[in-house]
């Protein structure tokens, strides 16, 4: 093995456990995560499921066993494409569409995991987000150089003002999407209670949460995690 390799494994296992907490106080993983967050980035709320193995970068099989896993936490639903029963379109359940609304803001709105990134090079003003720009050209191009063509991109920074109302737009268009498409169908509102959590992803307080969540957007300030966290698999 060469020591770069080495070490960009270890450095993967370290981000990977810091971002563990923050996906698991909504029952998810971060490779969990990455789904609903490319469900989330579409204009529609859905996508087809052979497209979003390319946006992730992930093989059809591991795509296909990542979504069993979201249908049986009641998160996503796949409906076929058409009469070919090889194509399905990914679209959000009203409960998944609501988890992820959270568990977004939690992800790329709190800055303490920018803050945390920016500190590994210092304090010297500015220097932390070169300094992040910088590991990123360099960890794509070491991706790419050996295959990966995934397209899911993150923020690197806080989103601006302007950027907050663009969010906060398409978060409205997406919800009315999908809140449209689940009375079409007619689901009965139900927490989905699975063999492996033993209360729903989020507890009872989740309402109370999830208002904390957004007042501290308006404000600008750090929103808190859930005070009881559900436990999530790997």
């Amino acid at each position: 093995m060469h020591e770069l390799m080495f070490r960009l494994k270890r450095a993967h296992l370290r981000a990977v456990e810091m971002a563990k907490p923050v996906a698991a106080a909504f029952g998810l993983t971060p490779a969990r995560f990455d789904i609903l967050h490319a469900l989330h980035r579409t204009p529609r709320g859905r996508i087809e499921q052979s497209k979003l193995g390319d946006v992730l970068g992930l093989s059809p099989s591991t795509i296909s066993k990542m979504l069993d896993r979201l249908e049986q936490l009641g998160l996503v639903r796949r409906r076929r494409r058409g009469d070919d029963p090889r194509r399905n379109d990914v679209l959000f359940t009203r409960f998944g569409f609501e988890v992820t609304a959270v568990a977004v803001h939690a992800f790329l709105r709190w800055d303490h995991l920018r803050r945390a990134y920016e500190r590994i090079h210092g304090t010297a003003r500015g220097g932390g987000k070169r300094f992040i720009a910088m590991t990123k050209r360099f960890v794509d191009r070491v991706a790419r150089y050996f295959g990966d063509r995934s397209t899911m991109e993150y923020p690197l920074t806080s989103p601006s003002a302007r950027q907050r109302v663009a969010a906060a737009t398409h978060h409205a268009r997406l919800f009315a999407t999908v809140d449209a498409e689940e009375r079409r169908r007619a689901v009965p509102w139900a927490w989905p209670w699975t063999d492996d959590l033993r209360s729903p992803l989020l507890p009872p307080t989740r309402a109370r949460a999830g208002a904390a969540h957004m007042a501290a957007a308006a404000g600008g300030g750090d929103p808190p995690l859930p005070r009881r966290t559900a436990r999530a698999s790997a």
